[in-house]
């Protein structure tokens, strides 16, 4: 994890925007939203030496993540279940909805911080028939949530969606 000084270093080097800064503040600062759902998947604990603590994860897809933060020199923290935000979407019959999304991570990287999600493959592709407007597969097969994606970047931040065809070799 990031002390102080070296924190404020990266938040001035990166440029990160007064409305990000809050809300990696808040996420440093608060507990999961919530725990493990104890669901018929794979849960536990990974203990992360990067962090200094458990990670909770409640099914295979998110343990692999895990692993894959952990052992990613890009990545300087990584933050389960951080506090939701509030999307407000128009679907394709242009009928508006809003909703809390809580997202698996919040990953500090080098060079940028934003929430991560992880979902499997399949569950992608039938999201994206469902919702058009909300999952997209983008070239060379990676995913967006693209009102996520819009949130985030209007606080300076990303949002980053990891299929599990992209985290397969963290399999346990």
């Amino acid at each position: 994890m990031l002390d102080k000084k070296a924190f404020e270093e990266w938040v001035k080097k990166n440029k990160i925007t007064d409305e990000g800064l809050k809300v990696i503040e808040q996420v440093r600062s608060s507990r999961p939203h919530h725990a493990v759902r104890g669901t018929l998947h794979l849960s536990g604990f990974y203990f992360s030496s990067k962090m200094g603590f458990a990670i909770q994860y409640d099914s295979a897809l998110e343990l692999s993540l895990i692993k894959m933060l952990e052992f990613n020199p890009r990545v300087l923290e990584f933050y389960q279940q951080p506090y939701p935000f509030t999307l407000s979407l128009v679907d394709q019959s242009g009928r508006s909805s809003v909703y809390r999304y809580t997202a698996d991570f919040f990953v500090i990287w080098e060079t940028e911080a934003g929430w991560t999600e992880c979902k499997d493959e399949e569950r992608l592709r039938t999201l994206s028939l469902r919702y058009p407007n909300r999952y997209l597969r983008k070239n060379r097969g990676n995913w967006v949530c693209t009102p996520c994606t819009d949130f985030a970047t209007k606080l300076g931040l990303s949002f980053t969606v990891f299929s599990s065809r992209q985290l397969h070799h963290w399999k346990i």
